[in-house]
């Protein structure tokens, strides 16, 4: 897909690098895996990845394994439900992350089953 402006994009290797940040300062109950090759010269919208995270967090149990896996033209994190009994309401929603991407594709993707939980969203060019 192609970025909509160079303005609203990071490169993925910088979010990687503030999704290494914001996770310096969270509890050693979660865990963020990369299982896949980190794609070269791909965009998205900046804060995708943190707020990704942070929402898994505000619904979910620690410990909470989190994986990220780079596809062609997506990038799909997911993680084993668990869901809290009262939800932390300090963090912004995955709406707001939907709606933003929404705005320029139909995307993204929110699927949950019994087991997991997966947001897709689009790797720009």
């Amino acid at each position: 897909m192609i970025a909509p402006d160079v303005y609203t994009t990071r490169p993925v290797e910088e979010e990687l690098q503030r999704l290494e940040q914001y996770l310096t300062t969270q509890s050693d109950g979660l865990h963020v895996s990369i299982d896949s090759p980190v794609p070269i010269e791909r965009y998205v919208i900046p804060q995708s990845l943190v707020l990704i995270v942070q929402n898994a967090q505000r619904y979910h149990r620690l410990p909470l394994h989190v994986s990220i896996r780079f596809l062609k033209h997506t990038i799909e994190v997911s993680h084993p439900v668990q869901p809290l009994p009262t939800p932390d309401e300090t963090h912004p929603d995955l709406q707001v992350l939907v709606d933003l991407y929404r705005i320029y594709y139909n995307f993204p993707t929110v699927r949950q089953t019994d087991n997991e939980f997966t947001v897709s969203i689009p790797l720009f060019i």
